[in-house]
């Protein structure tokens, strides 16, 4: 007897998706793949989820840490890859991997963290060696001055609305969110309302995390997703006449 195989265009992702593309992959890993028989895949990869790893503005002299999923789909759900090395070109990048196997049922976060010390373009490569071949991932920043005081705004509130990428992303159970309030022209109330909800891939609301009147400044609120399947969810900020959404990964 052997297992029955899986080709890429019906693989545990998704009917269509190609498992060798994470832009396909991010949005459909919250299929559940688990079976009590072992399924074969017809792929030696692994996935990593995002790649490249993005992480925007980051200011010189200070860290920021962003997180990268990576997925098993090398054999069968009893297979586990095993990374016997990692290597950035950079060594302003550092990185933390809490297990060195990724088996198939428990996809392993890697936490990368930058620490840039001069402005401009910044790039680096990660790269895992594996029982199963290197995987590469790219990693770009735009590194920019700091605001000194005398360049700020004499307000403390921030300008406009704004919505952050929540960290840690992926994640497991629980992760933060940071958002803005635009404070409003002398003689408005001070107060807005303001309304942050999470949907999954359908539409479908799954929380809401904030609905209520807020001051002017910046705000955090945490989502603790303990008892939620793993996969995309999208959270929506909405205040004023300002609309934002962003999408974040629940992994297991």
């Amino acid at each position: 007897w052997s297992a029955p195989v899986v080709h890429a265009e019906h693989n545990y992702f998704g009917n269509g998706v190609d498992p060798h593309d994470p832009q396909e992959v991010s949005g459909n890993f919250d299929i559940n793949p688990y079976c009590t028989s072992p399924i074969l895949f017809d792929t030696l990869d692994i996935i990593a989820v995002p790649s490249p790893l993005e992480f925007d503005t980051v200011s010189v002299n200070t860290s920021k840490t962003s997180a990268v999923a990576l997925f098993n789909v090398k054999n069968s759900l009893t297979d586990s890859i095993e990374i016997f090395a990692t290597h950035l070109n950079d060594n302003r990048s550092t990185l933390e991997l809490a297990s060195p196997f990724i088996r198939a049922m428990e996809p392993e976060t890697l936490v990368v963290t930058i620490r840039p010390k001069v402005s401009g373009e910044y790039s680096d490569t990660l790269t895992l060696l594996t029982n199963v071949g290197p995987l590469t991932i790219s990693i770009h920043a735009v590194i920019v001055e700091p605001v000194s005081v005398s360049d700020q705004p004499a307000r403390s509130q921030p300008l406009t609305f704004g919505l952050s990428q929540n960290f840690p992303n992926p994640f497991n159970p629980s992760s933060k969110i940071q958002y803005s309030v635009s404070s409003l022209p002398e003689g408005q109330p001070r107060t807005q309302y303001v309304s942050m909800k999470i949907y999954d891939v359908l539409g479908r609301e799954v929380a809401t995390l904030v609905d209520e009147m807020k001051e002017p400044g910046e705000h955090y609120v945490d989502w603790d997703a303990s008892g939620i399947t793993s996969g995309i969810y999208f959270y929506r900020l909405q205040a004023g006449g300002f609309v934002e959404t962003k999408k974040m990964a629940v992994v297991r």
